[in-house]
This record gives C-alpha cells, sequence and structure tokens, in this order.
C-alpha cells in the first residue's frame, strides 16, 4: 500500500496529476482525516482544483494541523468529470460522470517544540535602586516552532561590571507564554 509519513505543523506539497479528453472538465479534491474519526469532515478538505485541458495538475501546499490525532489515518483524492460545478464530496459520487476515487494511509507523527530564537532585553525606563520591588530587570523572548509542550529547565543569571549578584536579595522570575 502506499502511505506517507508526515509531522505536526510541517508543511508538505501534494500534486495529483490528471488527464482527460480535453471535451470535459475535471475536478479533483483531496482529504485527510486529521482526527481520525473516520469521516472526512468539512474543515478536513485539503483543496480543489479543475482542469479544462487533456492534462493538468493538482497542486496543494498542506499544513499538518497541531491538532491532528497521531498514528495512522487515511487521506483520499477524487477526481471527477464535469461534477456540477466542482463541489466535490469525499464519498457520494456523481453516477452521471465518470471519475476515480483513491485512497491513501497517512501516518501522522508528533512534531515537538524546538527553539528557533531567543533573546533577551533590558527595558528601557528601568532605574533599580537598592530597595527597588518587583521592578522587570530583564526580559527573554523565546520563539519555539512545532507541537506540544516544552520544557524550559535552566535560567542562568550573571552579572558584569559594577553589580554584584551579593546585591541581588531576592529574584523572582515570571512567564507569560502565546501559543503560535
Amino acid at each position: 500500500s502506499q502511505h506517507a509519513s508526515v509531522q505536526k505543523s510541517q508543511q508538505y506539497s501534494l500534486s495529483v496529476d490528471l488527464s482527460n479528453n480535453g471535451y470535459w472538465t475535471q475536478y479533483c479534491a483531496a482529504w485527510i482525516d486529521w482526527n481520525n474519526d473516520g469521516t472526512f469532515g468539512s474543515g478536513e478538505k485539503l483543496g480543489e482544483s479543475s482542469i479544462n485541458a487533456s492534462t493538468g495538475t493538482f497542486s496543494q501546499t498542506v499544513t499538518v494541523p497541531c491538532s491532528a490525532g497521531g498514528g495512522t489515518t487515511r487521506m483520499r483524492v477524487r477526481a471527477e468529470y464535469y461534477a456540477y460545478g466542482g463541489s466535490l464530496d469525499p464519498c457520494n459520487y456523481n453516477y452521471y460522470f465518470a471519475g476515480e476515487t483513491e485512497d491513501y494511509t497517512v501516518i501522522i507523527l508528533d512534531s515537538p517544540r524546538n527553539i528557533v530564537s531567543s533573546n533577551a532585553f533590558h527595558p528601557s525606563t528601568v532605574d533599580v535602586n537598592p530597595g527597588t520591588n518587583n521592578v522587570q530587570m530583564l526580559g527573554i523572548r523565546i520563539n519555539a516552532a512545532g507541537c506540544g509542550t516544552m520544557n524550559l529547565t535552566n535560567v542562568t543569571l550573571s552579572t558584569s561590571g559594577t553589580t554584584s549578584m551579593s546585591d541581588v536579595t531576592n529574584a523572582k522570575l515570571y512567564y507569560t507564554t502565546t501559543n503560535v
């Protein structure tokens, strides 16, 4: 059987070569059962295209959603001549015209988060004097890609110049997150 392995949050190209006699419009669409519930829901349609010439290619860029279920699922590709305006359904076949349906196995793999970039910044208006409390002295922006969780296990603070770590008597670490 034909199959492909894909990772969550990654982009892939799908291409289907089509040919017909040039007299009919041929439509092509594809679906992936992302949630692996055995049906192709409306949000699982990858795209649809048509050709009027003798040959053509249905091309679609597919991004695997982080919400996709893991493991083995199906991709369905359908091509049909003159599909009444081209709104193909993943399961209902138009018996008045010719067409073809093929299913393929897709194996969805996790894509762990990884750090793409990070930078530290110092707010420009901070004036930290002895006895000052609850003032942000340092910010660290971390940009990550992938799906799932990522653990930040170590933050090291050091000083240089005239400031001594012995001057820091109480430090708090706060964090905020934004899922991208």
